[in-house]
């Protein structure tokens, strides 16, 4: 027995000496699957959403940008509706960093104490970080009105989905203010087709209604200038009461027009409304849509 003690008090003199470290922990092959299917989902999403426009991507890349949007929309036995808006998407870095400072994570000092000596992957803007933008904008009409947006957004990290929490507050001069709360869900499921389960609450403050909007969207990438999205949308409203006031049905077709900055866009859709006894009521949206800025 003395000589087992002695032999192993040797041994690990010996290792000690000759500088020989245990090796590291091989990372799970639970967490490689992981962390190789959100950066799927979270590149196949950033690509779709910037062909399709979304200003989440302009958020979370942090760059400032304005948009000129011109739209006519065609409906069923009523007057064409023709808008025109400028948009101006504002990356303010004062106000990002003083929300940032408040939104901490009480537990930030002691993660960064523990991990001293630790090589740290550093996250992509808009991965784990609150983020907080602002919009300035003018609707040319009929009729004109001007309008101000201020939103926080958080990307939060599943096992096979990404979620995206967005909460707005937008100032209009023709109708007051309103709240917009927007909860997606995304998950890749192959590399180029993407499934959306969109969650979206409007609250029109001054009127005191709430329109809720929920459903899936199954969006495709078909090459580098074109996508194509499906959606499926049933549509809520609080006012008094809760009531189901319909739903929709659309099909989104976006192509780049023009180098990085001009895009097209068609949408026709069928809507059924409960206030015409859910009959379909068939339209068709046409977007040019044109950046400047951050390419």
């Amino acid at each position: 027995m003395k000589l087992l003690i002695f032999l192993a008090l040797l041994w690990n003199i010996t290792s000690y000496a000759s500088g020989k470290k245990s090796s590291p922990p091989k990372e799970n092959i639970v967490d490689k699957t992981h962390s190789r299917f959100g950066k799927q989902i979270q590149g196949l999403a950033n690509r779709l959403d910037s062909l399709f426009g979304a200003e989440r991507t302009d958020d979370e890349r942090n760059r400032s940008s304005l948009r000129v949007i011109t739209t006519g929309l065609y409906q069923e036995d009523k007057r064409s509706i023709y808008d025109y808006q400028l948009k101006l998407n504002l990356r303010l870095p004062t106000l990002e960093n003083y929300f940032k400072f408040k939104f901490e994570n009480k537990n930030a000092k002691k993660n960064s104490k523990s991990s001293k000596g630790k090589n740290r992957k550093k996250k992509k803007p808009g991965e784990y970080d609150w983020i907080f933008r602002s919009d300035l904008g003018l609707n040319v009409g009929p009729p004109p009105f001007v309008f101000s947006r201020a939103r926080a957004r958080k990307n939060i990290k599943g096992i096979n989905f990404i979620h995206r929490f967005s909460e707005e507050l937008e100032w209009a001069s023709n109708n007051g203010f309103t709240e917009t709360t927007e909860f997606f869900s995304d998950k890749s499921l192959t590399n180029k087709l993407l499934f959306r389960i969109s969650h979206t609450k409007i609250w029109r403050i001054s009127s005191e209604d709430v329109t809720l909007s929920q459903g899936p969207s199954l969006i495709h990438s078909i090459s580098a200038r074109d996508a194509m999205s499906y959606n499926a949308r049933a549509l809520t409203v609080l006012k008094n009461f809760i009531y189901f006031s319909g739903y929709q049905l659309n099909i989104s077709y976006r192509r780049k027009l023009y180098s990085n900055w001009l895009f097209g866009e068609i949408i026709p859709a069928l809507d059924f409304p409960k206030e015409n006894s859910f009959r379909r009521t068939p339209s068709i949206l046409v977007k040019l849509e044109s950046f400047f800025g951050h390419i």
